[in-house]
Order: C-alpha cells, then sequence, then structure tokens
C-alpha cells in the first residue's frame, strides 16, 4: 500500500509541475524529501540506540517510504514562493510526530503527519497553503474535470488496501449533508484540492481508526469541522487531537487501545522489540 502511495503521489507532483501549474518552487518536492527522510532516518538512529535495537531502515528497504510521501505532499499543499524553510517544517514536523505523539502502550500515533506540519509551517510569514486553482492552471477548461477523475483512480488504487474506505465515503457524504447548511454545494466535492485531501491525506492508515464504524465517526465529524474551520488541515489536525483524547482517557481506565491497521511495507515503532521484550531477557 506504501509503494502504490509513494508512486501515485511521485506521478501527481511531476503532473503538477510539467502539465498543471502547481506555483512551488521546482525545489521544493526536493526540500521536501530530503528533510523528511533525514528526520526519519535521524530520530530512527535516535529510537534504536535508546532500545538498543538495530535501526530499521537498515533491514526494512521501504521503511523511509512514508516519510518520503509526506515531504511530497507537504511541498504540494504549501505555497510560500521562493522560501522552502516553510516545505521543510512541515516536513520536520510531520515526520516527528509520528515519533513524539503517540498513545498507549504500544505507542498508536493518532496525529496526521501532513496536516500537523502543514498547519505549523502556515503559521510562519509568507507561508500558506496553496490555491485550489494551481491543479488545473495550465490545463485547457474543457479538461478541468479531468483532472480530479484522474486523482480519484489514482487515490481508489491506493484506498483499496488500506480499508479506509468507510472513512473516505463517510468524510464525502459528511461535505455533501452539510454543505447546503454552511452555504456550499456539492462543487467542493468535484475539485482537484478536495479529492487530493481524500484520497492521499485524510485516509493514513496510521493515524485513523481500523474498525468501520469509528472510521464512519472519524469522516463525520472531520467534514463537520472541514466546513466550519478556515482549513481542511486544521480541520483533519482536530478531529485527530480528539481522538487522541479519547484514546488517553481509555487508557486510562485501564481500556484496550486499538492499534492501527499493519502496512505490509512499513512497521511502526514499538516500545517493545525482538531485543528488548521481556521473553526475550527472560531467555537471557
Amino acid at each position: 500500500m506504501t509503494r502504490r502511495l509513494a508512486v501515485s503521489v511521485t506521478v501527481v507532483t511531476l503532473a503538477g509541475h510539467l502539465l498543471l501549474g502547481f506555483e512551488q518552487a521546482y525545489l521544493a518536492p526536493v526540500v521536501g524529501v530530503l528533510t523528511g527522510v533525514a528526520a526519519e532516518v535521524a530520530l530512527e538512529t535516535v529510537r534504536a540506540w535508546a532500545l538498543r535495537d538495530r535501526p530499521r531502515y537498515l533491514t526494512d528497504r521501504a521503511f523511509l517510504l512514508p516519510s518520503y510521501v509526506e515531504g511530497l505532499l507537504c511541498a504540494m499543499l504549501l505555497y510560500g514562493g521562493a522560501h522552502l524553510a516553510g516545505v521543510a517544517l512541515a516536513a520536520l514536523v510531520g515526520v516527528a510526530s509520528r515519533y513524539a505523539l503517540r498513545a498507549g502502550p504500544s505507542g498508536t500515533p493518532f496525529v496526521n503527519p501532513v496536516a500537523l506540519g502543514v498547519t505549523v509551517a502556515s503559521l510562519r510569514p509568507g507561508v500558506e497553503t496553496a490555491p485550489p486553482y494551481q491543479f488545473t492552471a495550465w490545463v485547457p477548461e474543457a479538461l478541468h474535470p479531468l483532472v480530479p477523475l484522474a486523482l480519484l483512480a489514482l487515490g481508489l488504487a491506493c484506498l483499496r488496501p488500506s480499508g479506509r474506505l468507510p472513512l473516505v465515503l463517510a468524510w464525502t457524504g459528511g461535505v455533501v449533508l452539510t454543505g447546503p447548511v454552511m452555504g456550499f454545494g456539492p462543487l467542493p466535492v468535484t475539485g482537484a484540492a478536495f479529492v487530493l485531501l481524500t484520497c492521499f491525506v485524510l485516509p493514513d492508515v496510521r493515524t485513523t481508526p481500523s474498525r468501520p464504524r469509528d472510521q464512519v465517526v472519524f469522516g463525520l465529524c472531520a467534514a463537520a469541522l472541514y466546513l466550519a474551520l478556515p482549513s481542511p488541515p486544521v480541520a483533519l489536525l482536530t478531529v485527530c487531537v480528539l481522538r487522541g483524547v479519547c484514546l488517553a482517557v481509555r487508557r486510562g481506565r485501564g481500556q484496550p487501545i486499538p492499534g492501527p491497521t499493519r502496512s505490509r511495507t512499513r512497521s511502526e515503532p514499538s516500545r517493545l522489540t525482538s531485543r528488548n521484550a521481556p521473553e526475550s531477557r527472560a531467555r537471557r
């Protein structure tokens, strides 16, 4: 799933800069990827040293793909002109959040790294979220509908193995149903920016519920906040924080905390490893 997502986001990045009309500097995705990967390597090295474990980037060839994807998405969703510090900050904050903001003894992450990174970087002067029109700036008007359809096709290829279809349907349906109440029509749902957020940012398997019922609740809450808060990343970040509070309450009551669905290409940081687990220490 992570490999598919990496390929899809890479295709969107290349098409955006070469065909669609992205306004970011050409170096923005490079800076985002290099910062994200460097932060991942540094933090994983520290984690492995603290737990006397072997860094996972030495044994898992796909370990750095999530930070690669997050770097590209942060570069795609931010605009700072020729200044690239905002992209670097977003990628750094996003990757670091997966190590620092975790709930439960198993260390379940609960904050969407892209949403957090984009929100924090947007607080810098001169940095803002990328304008939605950049997805069709160079495309003839008659072909505008093809852009969100192409993004949707790429996104569905990643959604099927992730098991997050209930989340996406609840999120989209919530926006459609609550839009008229807030004075919006169905047009935001058909835009390329909305499709990108829906297919590539929202359904993060590490920071969203795994049970379909919980996914529906998460998606509906995100949709309600999406129409009330100033930007989609802020709305998604707010829902993630609320979910983190709920997980903390469950942990305080001694209730089990469900972990994220495991990706076939990426294992999450764990407090227990084969070298420091109690069973391993007992055998030694």
